[in-house]
């Protein structure tokens, strides 16, 4: 009995599989689920910025799959007034918003949720600026690092690099105005970068790529992003490039002393004094002659091991600006100690070797 009830067993099992693999057969031949999308071909348009008096309508590109334009709902979660229009485009896969014009100080907002079965909604936020809004221009990105005067700045390597940047902004776009500060001897602009994009939507990315620096010469461009097409616009957010040449293998320090002479100094060390009231507007300025390019290092006195509290620190107590001559800023002191540090001046990519050493201490008390 035991062995018939097992191969009754596996004759029961057996039709189960069967008739559940034809079942599975008939609804999907390929062997595979159904894949349904809906999605912004460009995220950026999940929040758009447009000025007050723009009543221009705008096409949001959609990604559709296996979902038609004829099965998409759009809801509005917020459109007070029903100031802003939205609907489904009859000549592409895509949204067409039509905003109205905003003749208020403050934003005018509306919010729309774009749905078809089997998918989650997409949002798109609208905004109109206001008369007395604002305008902001800022960038993002890992890579630029902030000086001591709050200024953005980049340094790509001399062998050439890119900067990628989100620019954030609620202006309706931004562009992208540089200044290239490298010439040749007629005064022509030498083209060493290039960008992707020179304008572009808020949350949008912008790359710019700089070549190889086979001279000896630092070269510099301001890459500013504006809310105009000219000019700086009044929420401009600027970064200060800077890339090295070929390392330098000698460098002359001069300065100016309190009577406006200039000097030069002899030898290859120098010390700086501060007051443990300076800060920003008492660093010590000098000019740099070099036949090179260089790089700076804070080193532990007398040494050339890297000074970790101001190397990489958030908040140094002494940095160096580069970005308009050079200058070496302190922060006041209040530690109640004095505090000491040395500035090795090396060919850039090399910090093994020594071309001048500033020795600087900041009084405690």
């Amino acid at each position: 009995m035991k062995t018939d009830r097992f191969y009754s067993m596996l004759g029961v099992l057996a039709i189960a599989a069967g008739i559940f693999g034809t079942v599975s057969c008939e609804k999907n031949p390929q062997g595979a689920a159904k894949d349904y999308v809906l999605e912004l071909a460009n995220p950026a348009d999940a929040e758009i910025f447009v000025n007050n008096g723009n009543t221009a309508s705008i096409n949001v590109e959609l990604v559709l799959k296996n979902i038609t334009k004829e099965e998409i709902s759009i809801n509005a979660k917020e459109n007070e007034g029903s100031w802003c229009a939205a609907e489904i485009s009859t000549e592409a896969d895509a949204v067409t918003i039509t905003p109205g014009a905003n003749a208020t100080a403050e934003d005018k907002v509306a919010v729309f949720e774009i749905g078809a079965a089997n998918v989650d909604p997409v949002v798109i936020k609208v905004t109109s600026t206001g008369s007395e809004t604002e305008i902001f221009v800022e960038v993002e990105s890992a890579q630029v690092s902030v000086d001591s005067y709050g200024m953005l700045t980049f340094n790509p390597s001399a062998a050439g690099e890119s900067l990628t940047v989100t620019v954030r902004t609620n202006a309706e776009r931004w562009y992208l105005n540089d200044m290239n500060m490298v010439t040749d001897d007629d005064y022509n602009p030498v083209e060493w970068y290039t960008a992707d994009k020179t304008s572009g939507k808020n949350g949008e990315t912008c790359t710019i790529t700089f070549s190889a620096n086979t001279g000896t010469e630092d070269r510099m461009a301001s890459l500013m992003f504006v809310e105009e097409p000219e000019g700086y616009g009044y929420g401009a957010s600027s970064v200060m490039v800077t890339q090295s040449g070929k390392p330098a293998t000698a460098v002359s320090v001069t300065y100016y002393d309190e009577n406006w002479s200039e000097v030069t100094v002899d030898g290859k060390t120098f010390d700086v004094a501060f007051d443990k009231d300076a800060s920003t507007w008492d660093g010590f300025d000098f000019e740099l002659e070099k036949d090179g390019s260089v790089m700076f290092l804070f080193v532990n006195p007398g040494t050339m091991d890297a000074n970790t509290s101001i190397e990489g620190a958030d908040d140094p107590w002494v940095s160096i600006s580069a970005s308009y001559g050079y200058s070496i800023v302190p922060t006041a002191n209040s530690t109640g100690a004095t505090r000491s540090t040395d500035l090795v001046i090396c060919p850039a990519g090399d910090k093994a070797t020594e071309l001048f050493r500033f020795r600087i201490t900041q009084a405690g008390e």
